[in-house]
């Protein structure tokens, strides 16, 4: 068990950290990934996007006032009303034309009924904001997935090269020993030449684990916003978590799960719209009120030279008799909107629960992968102790040492994939709960 540990904590640790390399935790790089990423802050436009358009359905119930202002300059070649009396040059002017016009007024509208129309859009629109805020945490939810998943193949991409310069040195330690026997004579070359090629796939494999360090870090630093030539280094280790009950995992994914509840209030926001559509058919009432000033005020015929007030009010009513099938054919899109979202709502439901079910299976199968690969480690680094022992007693054949070797190496390397195959597991968990924590 001990050796289990030590093994652990050797792939945890990282190479020597580079010059100008930043340790990051994985929680710090899940922060700065939701501050930072472009999908994140483009996704909380779009929920704040849909929030305007809440609060602009919202209005159509409030009484809507309205302002206006005008001069007015009349030609002076217009006549006025004149009455002249028989037999007499007198003239009486009637009617003056004033040429010089004024006109204010302030008006006020508001809705009285409209069959639920305004009402229904109003409420959709509130739902379609809530949807689209939980829409919004769900793409955070993934996102952290994304940059979780970058950095655990970061931090496998690191304890790789860890374990293969520990087999690098072990290789170029072996290297020498059958040199040294090929120099007394009691080793062959071709011993020699069978170790010089082990060490030459193990530099060939080193290289291949740099080049997928080196997309790993551009990858990680590309989900956290960071400049994509930053040196990075995982500062986490992998955490032996218990994983819950699949019971408890399956209650809270059908308690509260982002994707599902976005969905479910964009299904009755098509309800309340399809019902709303149907107020189209109803007559819509509004109170009026209008106030005027203005000169000539056109409700005084006789002082047309001042400037006069006078105020309206009413109610209106407007009611569409015929449009040539245009509000069926609303009535019928809505529903179909309705019915599609209902479909993909049922669909969401159970892709969910398939995919809870996986991530549950994948994660148990990578803790018990963990266990078994710890295991092999500790026989196979045994194995290969008594090997080299035996081979300096001249037991056992260069040959065995190599196969031996390579057996600890390839048990190594498993551990750490199986490690780091064991944090993206668990994080894919917490993605399929539609949690960012």
């Amino acid at each position: 068990m001990k050796l289990r540990i030590c093994i652990l904590t050797v792939l945890a640790c990282s190479l020597a950290t580079e010059a100008g390399a930043q340790p990051i935790s994985v929680d710090e790089a899940v922060r700065l990934g939701l501050e930072r990423n472009t999908q994140v802050r483009a996704v909380r436009a779009e929920a704040d996007a849909a929030d305007a358009e809440r609060r602009a359905a919202r209005a159509s119930l409030l009484p809507s006032i309205e302002a206006r202002a005008s001069y007015l300059r009349l030609s002076d070649n217009i006549p006025e009303a004149e009455f002249s009396f028989p037999g007499s040059d007198t003239t009486l002017t009637l009617l003056p034309v004033e040429l010089n016009r004024y006109h204010s007024e302030i008006s006020i509208e508001q809705p009285l009924f409209s069959g639920g129309r305004i009402a229904g859009q109003a409420r959709a629109a509130r739902l379609q904001r809530d949807a689209g805020a939980l829409q919004a945490r769900q793409i955070e939810a993934d996102v952290a997935f994304e940059i979780r998943q970058a950095y655990w193949h970061l931090y496998e991409s690191h304890a790789l090269l860890e374990a293969i310069d520990a087999s690098l040195e072990q290789i170029e330690a072996h290297v020498r020993e059958v040199e040294g026997g090929v120099r007394e004579g009691i080793l062959l070359q071709a011993d020699l030449l069978s170790a010089r090629v082990r060490r030459s796939e193990i530099l060939l494999e080193r290289i291949d684990a740099e080049n997928a360090a080196e997309y790993a870090r551009l990858e990680l630093n590309r989900l956290i916003g960071r400049p994509l030539a930053a040196e990075v280094e995982p500062a986490s280790d992998v955490d032996d978590v218990a994983v819950p009950p699949f019971a408890s995992l399956q209650a809270e994914v059908h308690r509260a799960h982002p994707s599902i509840d976005a969905l479910e209030r964009h299904v009755e926001a098509l309800q309340t719209l399809h019902r709303s559509t149907r107020g189209a058919w109803l007559p819509e009432v509004a109170a009026i009120g209008r106030y005027i000033y203005a000169r000539p005020n056109p409700y005084f015929f006789l002082q047309q030279d001042e400037f006069r007030s006078s105020w309206e009010a009413g109610v209106s009513a407007r009611w569409s008799l015929f449009d040539g099938g245009r509000r069926s054919a609303e009535t019928a899109r809505a529903r179909a909107d309705l019915s599609s979202a209902e479909a993909r709502l049922d669909e969401l439901r159970e892709q969910v629960d398939v995919l809870l079910n996986r991530r549950y299976l994948e994660t148990r199968r990578a803790g018990r992968s963990v266990d078994v690969a710890a295991e092999a480690v500790e026989a196979a680094a045994e194995a290969l102790r008594i090997t080299r022992a035996h081979f300096r007693e001249g037991v056992v054949l260069a040959s065995d040492v190599l196969e031996a070797e390579q057996v600890y190496h390839n048990a190594r390397v498993r551990l750490t994939r199986a490690t780091a195959e064991r944090a993206v597991a668990r994080a894919a968990m917490i993605n399929a709960l539609g949690r960012v924590w």
